[in-house]
């Protein structure tokens, strides 16, 4: 049989089920519940089931262990008994375990109980006892009390009648010696226990002053009142005595004055002037001090508490702490004898009265006070100490503003629009003070330029003002990254997060003071040839180059160093509203950020750059202009000249007068034109070889007719003299200039009538200027090449004679001329 079988040494690989074992899981644990339940004898009242009386079921109280275990045998594998087995054996080491842990846990409670009824038992033992000694105590006690009325009785009334005459001699001795009594307080400055004596027996004493005796007492007491009351209004109405007392001995002259039945108005206004005297002196001693000289940290007594705060932040502290609580103070002590007196003995219209009078000195008052607090942040230096100082005025106020008179114009509301007009006014302080620093760059660059024309011989010039231009967009940079620097603090997170909610604002007016200042930064450069300028600076041609060097490296490399500033800025800002909101989404949308186009600025530099160029052309072509005009106008005839002989001075001056514009223009403008040199140049057509082979063929020609060299002029491309140049290079800058020195030459050839000599000469003459140019214009000798041209060819058509002169006469009397250039150059 299976019985025979050791089943304990088989182990079941794959645990099976048996007879409805899927309902295992939720019969578990109220097979275990019924347990224990019958253990300890509990029905929880649960109605039975189907099972109940099932002899195969474990938990029914019919079960049958045979018939259980021939289920099994029948229905169950031989791997499904050992598990079964294995279960139950699981089972009874479970519910033996939390039988034992039950008779435990019981047990214990059981000993606790028994310690607790001995304890009990012992100090009730003890307590009996003490109520038998408590009650014959209150019996001794008894007996005493009824002897004691037994044996007074008799006499009671008797004593009552000479107690009653007692306390009428006492009363009539007060009021005897009342009036020694008054004088005594008055004398000793008890001014409100005199006050108390006479309002006790004021009333007694005007019920009998027709007695004399009472009557006498009675004008003696009146008249150490009045002198009382002298006294103490002129605590209220003296300056010098209302400034040197403490507001609390003010205060209690007030309300002895209201308890000796003075009229409530004439009070109340006086004490408001006195109170209004004391404020404004407090606020004028402040207003005359500079809060940056206050007396550094640890040189005092209370070196420990103030630490290293700077002075900005030492003077918010004392000034809040002394005139806030001078006004808190003023405040309630003005309440409290006016408007909540007690015992309320004021009529309603005094104290609405009241009221409103308090309402406008404090709305006043806290003006003042909120105006010169705005003043002193202004004068600190360091922007860190500002938001400090901001922050300690809105967290002083915020913390008494609810024992002021409630309105907008004394709570937090009132301080938060202080708080955020003080930051716009420094952001414009800021912004107009960064303008003031680039004004006095260039001056002092325009200065130092004066200063570089005295360089010794051995200097290389062109590191000098290459140097001095560089030197001045970097200061202007390092003031725009200061400026940057001075900006972050306004959103550095606070203790007490009082500008978080105006990030948005102020971000908003950062952005748009940015955009007005470069703006400004490119029409100040504009005003050197758009407008009048305010500053003395005198616009000498090399300064206006030095101009154009700094537009240029502000456009290339101050810029994007300035863009970047910027971006760090909105990334500072970001950080601190999403901290300040505590991480939410929607709170960086009210940043409205504006997007600076960095190709628009740069864009705009670089125009300014040009106009300021143009503006030197004008000048230093009005040099050339000037020359050429009066080397004309200074030959007396034209007509009748000798034969020409060489180059005239005048036209030798003017080349002298070029070449060095040129070096000026190389020596200054060089390094900046590198930076500029992303546009492509300007080809140019011919060398000085080519500009003279020209030259040649030209005077060949010139004796053609005069329709013919009109029909070639009418079809020549016409070149752009007053044109701007189209970049930075110094070639490009010289031939505008030439150009416009070329064409009044044209012009003045126009006025003029000239002989066979003189038309000779001119051709000598535009030789020589054409060979001398090329080689200050390089490839760019091109451009000028066709005013030379016109030049002759109009000298051609108004010769009586237009005999041209042999090229190689022409040559052989300028080459040598050219060459000793060359070599000078």
């Amino acid at each position: 049989p299976v019985s025979h079988f050791d089943l304990s040494c088989v182990t079941p690989q794959h645990p099976q089920t048996y007879m409805g074992d899927t309902e295992e899981p939720t019969r578990e644990p109220r097979r275990r519940r019924n347990l224990l339940q019958s253990y300890y004898g509990v029905n929880d009242g649960a109605p039975e089931t189907e099972t109940t009386n099932d002899p195969t079921n474990l938990d029914s109280a019919s079960f049958d262990a045979t018939k259980y275990f021939e289920g099994m045998l029948r229905t169950n594998t031989l791997a499904e008994l050992v598990t079964k087995d294995n279960e139950m054996v699981t089972e009874i080491k479970t519910l033996d375990g939390d039988m034992k842990t039950l008779v435990y846990e019981n047990y214990n409670k059981f000993i606790s109980a028994t310690d607790t009824i001995r304890k009990m038992k012992s100090n009730v033992e003890s307590m009996e006892e003490e109520m038998s000694r408590l009650s014959k105590n209150m019996d001794t006690i008894t007996g005493c009390s009824s002897r004691i009325d037994s044996v007074l009785s008799s006499r009671r009334e008797k004593i009552d009648q000479l107690a009653g005459i007692h306390r009428l001699l006492q009363k009539l001795q007060f009021l005897v010696a009342l009036p020694g009594r008054l004088q005594q307080c008055v004398d000793m400055e008890a001014y409100a226990q005199a006050v108390k004596y006479f309002n006790i027996t004021s009333g007694i004493l005007r019920q009998y002053n027709h007695i004399p005796s009472f009557g006498h007492i009675q004008s003696e007491c009146e008249s150490i009142v009045y002198t009382l009351r002298n006294r103490l209004r002129q605590r209220i109405t003296d300056p010098e005595l209302s400034m040197a007392l403490p507001m609390a001995d003010i205060a209690e002259a007030t309300n002895l004055l209201i308890e000796l039945k003075d009229p409530i108005d004439q009070i109340r206004i006086t004490y408001l002037a006195g109170r209004r005297l004391q404020l404004e002196t407090l606020l004028r001693l402040y207003d005359s001090r500079d809060p940056n000289t206050m007396p550094p940290a640890g040189s005092s007594e209370d070196a420990d508490t103030t630490g290293d705060e700077p002075g900005l932040v030492l003077f918010m502290k004392e000034y809040d702490a002394q005139f806030l609580s001078s006004l808190v103070y003023m405040v309630q002590s003005y309440k409290s004898l006016f408007v909540t007196r007690t015992p309320d003995t004021l009529p309603a219209n005094v104290k609405q009265e009241s009221q409103q009078l308090l309402d406008g000195f404090t709305k006043e008052t806290f003006a003042r006070f909120l105006a010169i607090a705005k003043q002193k942040l202004a004068q600190g230096p360091v922007p860190k100490d500002k938001v400090k100082g901001l922050e300690i005025l809105y967290k002083d106020v915020a913390r008494v503003h609810t024992q002021l008179p409630q309105g907008t114009e004394t709570g937090v509301d009132r301080v938060s629009d202080v708080v955020i007009s003080t930051v716009n006014h420094q952001i414009e302080v800021y912004f107009s003070t960064l303008q003031d620093k680039i004004a006095r760059h260039i001056a002092t660059m325009a200065e130092d330029e004066r200063k570089a024309l005295a360089t010794p011989a051995g200097t290389n010039q062109a590191d000098v003002y290459g140097e001095l231009a560089e030197r001045t967009a970097q200061d202007m940079l390092c003031d725009i990254q200061l400026l940057f620097e001075n900006l972050k603090p306004f959103f550095q997170p606070t203790e007490t997060r009082f500008l978080a909610k105006h990030y948005p604002t102020v971000f908003a007016k950062i952005q748009v003071k940015l955009q007005g200042f470069f703006l400004f930064l490119t029409e100040y450069l504009d005003m050197s040839v758009t407008g009048p300028r305010q500053d003395p600076v005198v616009l000498t041609p090399r300064l206006l180059l030095l101009l154009v060097s700094v537009s240029l490296y502000l456009e290339n490399k101050g810029l994007p160093h300035v863009m970047g500033q910027m971006q760090d800025l909105v990334n500072h800002v970001r950080i601190a509203i999403d901290t300040a909101s505590g991480g939410k989404k929607d709170a960086l949308d009210e940043l409205n950020i504006i997007s600076f186009n960095a190709p628009d600025l740069a864009k705009r530099f670089r125009d300014s750059a040009h106009k300021v160029m143009g503006r030197y052309v004008q000048l230093q072509g009005g040099v050339v202009s000037n020359m050429l005009r009066k080397g004309v106008e200074v030959q007396a005839s034209w007509l009748k000249m000798a034969e020409p002989r060489g180059v005239r001075p005048v036209v030798e001056i003017v080349v002298d007068e070029v070449t060095k514009m040129g070096r000026e223009v190389e020596v200054v403008l060089g390094q900046a034109a590198s930076l500029a040199s992303s546009g492509a140049m300007s080809s140019s057509s011919g060398t000085a070889q080519s500009q003279r082979a020209h030259g040649r063929t030209t005077s060949t020609t010139a004796g053609t007719t005069s329709d013919l060299r009109r029909t070639n002029n009418l079809f020549d491309k016409r070149e752009q003299v007053f044109a701007p140049p189209p970049d930075f290079t110094p070639a490009s800058l010289m031939a505008a200039i030439i150009k416009i020195g070329l064409k009044t030459l044209y012009e003045c050839i126009r006025l003029r009538t000239f002989g066979r000599n003189g038309y000779q000469q001119v051709q000598v003459d535009v030789y020589f200027l054409r060979g001398a140019l090329a080689k200050v214009l390089g490839a760019r000798a091109g451009q000028v090449g066709a005013l030379l041209e016109e030049c002759e060819n109009s000298c051609a058509e108004r010769c009586l004679e237009p005999t041209p002169m042999d090229t190689t006469v022409i040559a052989k009397l300028c080459e040598p001329k050219l060459e000793k250039k060359a070599q000078d150059v």
